[in-house]
């Protein structure tokens, strides 16, 4: 089983989060690490598509925006995890995505969405999302 790549967008950036994930061999690439601070969120998610990456960001309506043009124009990324900002400290998020990773054997699938949910006892995978239903917005998961 391959291991992921997560790549943190700025809004997300948190260096206690980010220490965790590589203190338990996640390998994480930050927009500060890529040279990206205050860049276009489409140049964010060109960034981790291009280097393999699944993007975790707090911009949840923005990246969802983002992935459905995306779908719409033919392009692919690796996939995303979607959390609303300030609703989880730092070891509910470093749960989560330890969570999500070990129990996904094939991880994300090209353009799929991950929604990390308040009350929910772990993230739990939207559907994937195929060309023709670029425009529909996943269930939600609780």
């Amino acid at each position: 089983m391959s291991q992921i790549k997560i790549y943190i967008d700025e809004d997300a950036m948190d260096s206690d989060l980010v220490a965790a994930l590589r203190s338990r061999g996640v390998t994480v690439i930050t927009a500060l690490d890529a040279g990206l601070a205050e860049k276009s969120d489409d140049e964010q998610l060109a960034f981790a598509a291009e280097h393999g990456c699944v993007l975790y960001t707090f911009n949840v309506s923005d990246f969802y925006r983002l992935h459905t043009e995306w779908l719409g124009a033919g392009r692919e990324h690796a996939g995303m995890i979607l959390a609303p900002q300030q609703r989880f400290s730092v070891g509910e998020q470093l749960r989560r995505i330890l969570r999500l990773r070990a129990t996904t054997t094939t991880w994300l699938p090209k353009c799929h969405n991950v929604v990390l949910r308040p009350g929910a006892t772990g993230p739990r995978r939207g559907q994937s999302h195929s060309r023709q239903g670029a425009s529909a917005r996943p269930e939600p998961y609780h």
